[in-house]
Protein backbone atom coordinates (compact mmCIF):
# COMPACT_ATOMS: atom_id res chain seq x y z
CA UNK A 1 0.00 0.00 0.00
CA UNK A 2 1.33 3.41 -0.97
CA UNK A 3 2.24 5.97 1.64
CA UNK A 4 0.01 8.51 -0.07
CA UNK A 5 -3.05 6.25 0.30
CA UNK A 6 -2.22 5.60 3.95
CA UNK A 7 -1.87 9.32 4.70
CA UNK A 8 -5.17 9.97 2.97
CA UNK A 9 -6.87 7.29 5.05
CA UNK A 10 -5.45 8.76 8.26
CA UNK A 11 -6.63 12.25 7.31
CA UNK A 12 -10.19 11.19 6.40
CA UNK A 13 -10.59 9.03 9.51
CA UNK A 14 -9.42 11.95 11.65
CA UNK A 15 -11.89 14.30 9.92
CA UNK A 16 -14.82 11.94 10.54
CA UNK A 17 -13.94 11.49 14.20
CA UNK A 18 -13.51 15.26 14.65
CA UNK A 19 -16.96 15.69 13.09
CA UNK A 20 -18.43 13.28 15.62
CA UNK A 21 -16.65 14.95 18.55
CA UNK A 22 -18.02 18.30 17.43
CA UNK A 23 -21.52 16.84 17.17
CA UNK A 24 -21.32 15.23 20.61
CA UNK A 25 -20.04 18.45 22.18
CA UNK A 26 -22.95 20.51 20.81
CA UNK A 27 -25.39 17.76 21.79
CA UNK A 28 -24.17 17.90 25.39
CA UNK A 29 -24.51 21.69 25.43
CA UNK A 30 -28.16 21.41 24.38
CA UNK A 31 -28.86 18.61 26.85
CA UNK A 32 -27.17 20.39 29.77
CA UNK A 33 -30.17 22.72 30.10
CA UNK A 34 -32.68 19.87 30.46
CA UNK A 35 -32.74 20.01 34.28
CA UNK A 36 -33.47 23.74 34.39
CA UNK A 37 -36.13 23.49 31.68
CA UNK A 38 -37.86 20.74 33.65
CA UNK A 39 -37.68 22.60 36.96
CA UNK A 40 -39.05 25.77 35.33
CA UNK A 41 -41.77 23.79 33.51
CA UNK A 42 -40.57 25.44 30.32
CA UNK A 43 -42.10 22.91 27.92
CA UNK A 44 -41.71 25.13 24.86
CA UNK A 45 -37.96 25.35 25.44
CA UNK A 46 -37.88 21.57 25.94
CA UNK A 47 -39.59 21.08 22.57
CA UNK A 48 -37.12 23.44 20.89
CA UNK A 49 -34.19 21.58 22.42
CA UNK A 50 -35.62 18.25 21.22
CA UNK A 51 -35.93 19.60 17.67
CA UNK A 52 -32.40 20.98 17.81
CA UNK A 53 -31.00 17.60 18.87
CA UNK A 54 -32.78 15.83 16.01
CA UNK A 55 -31.69 18.34 13.36
CA UNK A 56 -28.16 18.55 14.76
CA UNK A 57 -27.18 15.00 13.78
CA UNK A 58 -28.07 15.36 10.10
CA UNK A 59 -26.42 18.77 10.01
CA UNK A 60 -23.11 17.52 11.44
CA UNK A 61 -23.07 14.49 9.11
CA UNK A 62 -23.64 16.75 6.10
CA UNK A 63 -20.92 19.14 7.26
CA UNK A 64 -18.44 16.28 7.68
CA UNK A 65 -19.26 14.91 4.22
CA UNK A 66 -18.82 18.35 2.66
CA UNK A 67 -15.47 18.77 4.41
CA UNK A 68 -14.21 15.40 3.15
CA UNK A 69 -15.18 16.28 -0.42
CA UNK A 70 -13.67 19.75 -0.21
CA UNK A 71 -10.38 18.87 1.48
CA UNK A 72 -9.68 15.42 0.05
CA UNK A 73 -11.62 15.55 -3.22
CA UNK A 74 -13.55 12.34 -2.46
CA UNK A 75 -16.40 11.79 -4.92
CA UNK A 76 -16.47 8.15 -6.06
CA UNK A 77 -15.76 5.18 -3.84
CA UNK A 78 -12.27 3.70 -3.69
CA UNK A 79 -12.74 0.31 -2.03
CA UNK A 80 -9.14 -0.10 -0.90
CA UNK A 81 -9.06 3.43 0.48
CA UNK A 82 -12.24 3.01 2.53
CA UNK A 83 -11.13 -0.32 3.92
CA UNK A 84 -8.02 1.44 5.18
CA UNK A 85 -10.06 4.40 6.45
CA UNK A 86 -12.11 2.05 8.61
CA UNK A 87 -8.98 0.42 10.02
CA UNK A 88 -7.51 3.82 10.88
CA UNK A 89 -10.81 4.85 12.45
CA UNK A 90 -10.87 1.72 14.63
CA UNK A 91 -7.38 2.53 15.92
CA UNK A 92 -8.51 6.06 16.80
CA UNK A 93 -11.47 4.65 18.75
CA UNK A 94 -9.22 2.55 21.00
CA UNK A 95 -9.08 5.32 23.61
CA UNK A 96 -12.30 7.12 22.75
CA UNK A 97 -14.99 7.63 25.40
CA UNK A 98 -17.94 7.07 23.02
CA UNK A 99 -16.78 4.42 20.53
CA UNK A 100 -20.20 2.96 19.71
CA UNK A 101 -21.73 6.36 18.94
CA UNK A 102 -18.66 7.27 16.91
CA UNK A 103 -19.07 4.09 14.87
CA UNK A 104 -22.69 5.02 14.13
CA UNK A 105 -21.58 8.48 13.01
CA UNK A 106 -19.00 6.91 10.70
CA UNK A 107 -21.69 4.67 9.20
CA UNK A 108 -23.90 7.68 8.51
CA UNK A 109 -21.12 9.56 6.74
CA UNK A 110 -20.29 6.54 4.57
CA UNK A 111 -23.84 5.40 3.77
CA UNK A 112 -25.00 8.83 2.64
CA UNK A 113 -22.31 8.90 -0.01
CA UNK A 114 -22.17 5.37 -1.41
CA UNK A 115 -24.48 2.66 -2.70
CA UNK A 116 -26.15 -0.14 -0.76
CA UNK A 117 -23.85 -2.81 -2.20
CA UNK A 118 -21.00 -1.46 -0.05
CA UNK A 119 -22.90 -1.75 3.23
CA UNK A 120 -20.76 -4.63 4.48
CA UNK A 121 -18.52 -5.01 7.49
CA UNK A 122 -15.50 -4.31 5.30
CA UNK A 123 -16.53 -0.68 4.92
CA UNK A 124 -18.91 0.10 7.79
CA UNK A 125 -19.54 -1.11 11.34
CA UNK A 126 -22.17 -3.84 11.09
CA UNK A 127 -20.64 -5.22 14.28
CA UNK A 128 -19.02 -3.21 17.05
CA UNK A 129 -15.26 -3.11 16.68
CA UNK A 130 -14.57 -1.65 20.12
CA UNK A 131 -15.81 -3.16 23.38
CA UNK A 132 -17.12 -0.69 25.95
CA UNK A 133 -16.87 -3.08 28.90
CA UNK A 134 -13.49 -1.72 29.92
CA UNK A 135 -14.58 1.94 29.89
CA UNK A 136 -15.16 3.28 33.38
CA UNK A 137 -17.94 5.87 33.74
CA UNK A 138 -16.79 9.41 34.39
CA UNK A 139 -17.68 11.41 37.50
CA UNK A 140 -20.44 13.17 35.61
CA UNK A 141 -21.99 9.87 34.59
CA UNK A 142 -21.87 8.54 38.16
CA UNK A 143 -23.42 11.66 39.65
CA UNK A 144 -27.14 11.15 40.35
CA UNK A 145 -29.68 13.71 39.17
CA UNK A 146 -30.59 15.84 42.17
CA UNK A 147 -32.83 18.84 41.50
CA UNK A 148 -32.48 21.90 43.71
CA UNK A 149 -36.13 21.77 44.76
CA UNK A 150 -37.68 18.70 46.32
CA UNK A 151 -38.99 15.99 44.01
CA UNK A 152 -42.48 16.35 45.40
CA UNK A 153 -42.60 20.12 44.81
CA UNK A 154 -41.09 19.80 41.35
CA UNK A 155 -43.54 17.10 40.30
CA UNK A 156 -46.41 19.11 41.77
CA UNK A 157 -45.44 22.12 39.65
CA UNK A 158 -45.15 19.99 36.53
CA UNK A 159 -48.46 18.20 37.08
CA UNK A 160 -50.22 21.46 37.96
CA UNK A 161 -48.99 23.17 34.81
CA UNK A 162 -50.04 20.30 32.55
CA UNK A 163 -53.38 19.80 34.32
CA UNK A 164 -54.22 23.50 34.24
CA UNK A 165 -53.52 23.69 30.53
CA UNK A 166 -55.65 20.62 29.84
CA UNK A 167 -58.48 21.86 32.06
CA UNK A 168 -58.53 25.20 30.28
CA UNK A 169 -58.77 23.49 26.94
CA UNK A 170 -61.47 21.14 28.25
CA UNK A 171 -63.40 24.05 29.77
CA UNK A 172 -63.31 25.91 26.45
CA UNK A 173 -64.57 22.86 24.55
CA UNK A 174 -67.31 22.21 27.14
CA UNK A 175 -68.45 25.83 26.97
CA UNK A 176 -68.72 25.67 23.18
CA UNK A 177 -70.58 22.36 23.41
CA UNK A 178 -72.99 23.77 26.00
CA UNK A 179 -73.69 26.84 23.85
CA UNK A 180 -74.37 24.61 20.86
CA UNK A 181 -76.76 22.42 22.83
CA UNK A 182 -78.62 25.47 24.20
CA UNK A 183 -79.00 26.84 20.68
CA UNK A 184 -80.30 23.49 19.40
CA UNK A 185 -82.78 23.31 22.30
CA UNK A 186 -84.07 26.82 21.53
CA UNK A 187 -84.48 25.98 17.86
CA UNK A 188 -86.38 22.81 18.71
CA UNK A 189 -88.63 24.77 21.10
CA UNK A 190 -89.33 27.39 18.43
CA UNK A 191 -90.21 24.68 15.93
CA UNK A 192 -92.63 23.07 18.38
CA UNK A 193 -94.31 26.42 19.11
CA UNK A 194 -94.70 27.16 15.40
CA UNK A 195 -96.14 23.68 14.85
CA UNK A 196 -98.65 24.19 17.65
CA UNK A 197 -99.69 27.57 16.25
CA UNK A 198 -100.18 26.11 12.80
CA UNK A 199 -102.25 23.24 14.23
CA UNK A 200 -104.38 25.67 16.26
CA UNK A 201 -105.10 27.81 13.23
CA UNK A 202 -106.04 24.72 11.21
CA UNK A 203 -108.46 23.48 13.92
CA UNK A 204 -109.99 26.94 14.31
CA UNK A 205 -110.65 27.19 10.62
CA UNK A 206 -112.37 23.78 10.64
CA UNK A 207 -114.72 24.37 13.58
CA UNK A 208 -115.66 28.01 12.72
CA UNK A 209 -119.45 28.16 11.82
CA UNK A 210 -120.32 28.86 8.21
CA UNK A 211 -122.09 32.21 7.69
CA UNK A 212 -125.53 31.92 6.08
CA UNK A 213 -126.33 34.20 3.16
CA UNK A 214 -129.01 36.87 3.87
Amino acid sequence: MSEQLLNLAHGISATILEGFDRHFSIYQQITSGAQKRFEDCDWRAAQRAARERIVLYDHRVDKTMALIREVYGIRDIDTELWKQIKLCYVRRLSYHRQPELAETFYNSVFCRQFALQYYTNEYIFLRNAISTDYIEPSDGEEMPFRPITSNRLMMKKAVTAVTTRKLRGCEHRCTNLLKTRVLIFRLKTLIVILALLCAGLFVYSEVRPTERPV
